[in-house]
C-alpha cells in the first residue's frame, strides 16, 4: 500500500516537471488583438458662419418745418341773415313760381342777350387784339367770347373786356351768365380778373392808376373776391387803408354760371354799433347760381370825386400762362327800383 502511494506521487512529480504545450484554442489568456488606430474623423471645412451686419441706416432726415404761414388778411365771413329791407338771394326751387322769371322784366336799365354783334347801350370794348372779342353761338344761345393769351401779354395786351360808364347813385345791381371752357382754364397761381368795378382816379390831384376796389377773379382753380378801400383823397397801391380777399368756391367749368350782384359803394368805415353801419356803409352781396356766397359789410371804394367806379367784365391778366376764354350772355342791369330777382338771369336748371 505504501509502495502504491509512493508510485502515484512519483508519477505526479514527473508530470509536473514536463513543459506544457501551448494550446491556441484553449488559452486561458487569449491574445490581445491590436486594433488598428481609428483614423480621426475629418470634417470638411465649413464656411465660417457670418452674421450679416444690418445695412447701414441713412442718416435720419432732418424734418424741416416750414415757417408759419402768415395769417390771411381776412377769413371768409360766416354768411349772415339778410334783413328784409335788403335784396335776398333765394335758393333755386324748380317748382317755385317766383323763379319763373319772365324774359322781359321791369326795373331794368339794360337787358342784353348778345343776339346781335353789337354791345349793350352804354358799353364799349377794351381790347387791342381784334380776336379778343367775338360773338358766337353755343348751345342755342348767343354769347360774347373774350380771349386773352400769353402772346397777348408779350405784346403788352393785358385785357379783353367790355366796360360801362358808372350808373347814377351809389348802388349797383348786376346779373349775367358766364361759361369757362375747361380746356382754357388750367389752374395756376396768378389771378385772372373776370369782373371788376374800377375807380375813377383823381388825375387832377396827381393820383395814379390803382388796382380795382372790387374784383372777382380766378386763382388756383377757385373764385375769389378782392376788396380794397381808402378814405384819403390821393391813394396809392402801397398806402391804401385796407384790402380783403374772400375765397369763395371752386371755379365751375363747362357749365353756365349765373352771377348776381348787389353793391353799395362806400369808402367810409363805421363800427358795427353805429346805426350807419348797415345803411350807409359799403355792402357787397354776391350770389352764384342763386346761392349766396358772399355778404360783406364794410368799405369797398376809394375816395374819388367821381363815384361809384365803372363796371368791367371779360378777362384781365398781366401774368397769363395759358390761353383764357370767357363766354358771356344774359346781361341785366337794374335801376333804383330793382330787386335781386329782377337782375338774376334764368338759372341753368330752369332754362
Amino acid at each position: 500500500m505504501k509502495r502504491l502511494l509512493l508510485l502515484i506521487l512519483s508519477l505526479n512529480l514527473l508530470l509536473s516537471c514536463e513543459p506544457k504545450k501551448q494550446n491556441n484554442n484553449h488559452s486561458y489568456y487569449p491574445p490581445v488583438v491590436q486594433q488598428p488606430e481609428t483614423p480621426p474623423v475629418v470634417t470638411p471645412d465649413q464656411p465660417p458662419v457670418v452674421t450679416p451686419e444690418p445695412p447701414e441706416q441713412p442718416d435720419t432726415a432732418v424734418v424741416v418745418t416750414p415757417p408759419e404761414q402768415e395769417e390771411a388778411e381776412i377769413s371768409v365771413p360766416v354768411p349772415e341773415v339778410i334783413t328784409p329791407n335788403e335784396p335776398t338771394p333765394e335758393q333755386p326751387k324748380p317748382n317755385d313760381p317766383v323763379f319763373q322769371i319772365p324774359e322781359k322784366r321791369a326795373n331794368l336799365s339794360t337787358q342784353h342777350d348778345f343776339a346781335s354783334t353789337t354791345l349793350p347801350r352804354g358799353f364799349r370794348k377794351q381790347t387791342a387784339n381784334p380776336m379778343g372779342l367775338q360773338f358766337v353761338e353755343l348751345g342755342g344761345a348767343k354769347w360774347a367770347r373774350f380771349v386773352l393769351s400769353a402772346n397777348d401779354n408779350k405784346n403788352g395786351v393785358v385785357r379783353s373786356e367790355i366796360l360801362k360808364d358808372s350808373e347814377p347813385g351809389l348802388i349797383s345791381r348786376y346779373g349775367y351768365t358766364m361759361r369757362f371752357p375747361v380746356e382754357n382754364w388750367q389752374a395756376h397761381s396768378e389771378p385772372d380778373i373776370i369782373t371788376q368795378w374800377h375807380n375813377h382816379e383823381d388825375k387832377r390831384l396827381g393820383e395814379k392808376p390803382l388796382v380795382p376796389p372790387i374784383a372777382l377773379f380766378a386763382e388756383g382753380d377757385y373764385l375769389h373776391v378782392m376788396v380794397c378801400w381808402d378814405s384819403k383823397k390821393v391813394t396809392t397801391n402801397t398806402n391804401r387803408e385796407g384790402k380783403k380777399n374772400f375765397k369763395l368756391i371752386p371755379l365751375p367749368k363747362d357749365q353756365d354760371v349765373v352771377f348776381t350782384w348787389y353793391v353799395r359803394h362806400s369808402y367810409k368805415t363805421f363800427s358795427e354799433s353805429d346805426p350807419r353801419y348797415k345803411t350807409e356803409g359799403g355792402l357787397i352781396i354776391l350770389a352764384i347760381n342763386g346761392k349766396q356766397v358772399l355778404k360783406y359789410y364794410g368799405p369797398n371804394a376809394y375816395n374819388d370825386a367821381e363815384m361809384p367806379g365803372y363796371f368791367k367784365v371779360g378777362i384781365y391778366s398781366r401774368h397769363i400762362k395759358y390761353k383764357r376764354v370767357v363766354l358771356l350772355k344774359d346781361l341785366y342791369i337794374g335801376n333804383e327800383k330793382s330787386g335781386f330777382l329782377d337782375v338774376m338771369p334764368r338759372l341753368p336748371m330752369l332754362q
